[in-house]
């Protein structure tokens, strides 16, 4: 795939204190040029695919991605821009 760079969300510091472990979790907004997803690690991987906010309220998303979530519904309060154009 090809993107185009429009923007970026803050950084989120996921802590795992039980298991010793840091992440830091980035988050970029894209156009996409060109192309469609395709997993490149079928073994870390079982779906790939393009959802509505409205459809990842309701999937079982870890605590990083909720956390990013909330931030596209402040950045994005109407939706997303149309990034296909």
């Amino acid at each position: 795939m090809t993107f185009c760079f429009a923007g970026a969300i803050a950084p989120f510091n996921h802590l795992l204190p039980d298991e010793k472990q840091h992440w830091v979790a980035l988050c970029f907004v894209c156009k996409v040029v060109k192309g469609e997803p395709k997993i490149l690690e079928p073994d870390k991987s079982q779906a790939i695919g393009w959802f509505t906010v409205n459809e990842m309220e309701k999937m079982n998303l870890t605590i990083a991605s909720q956390h990013r979530l909330k931030q596209i519904k402040v950045k994005y309060p109407i939706g997303f821009p149309d990034f296909y154009r």
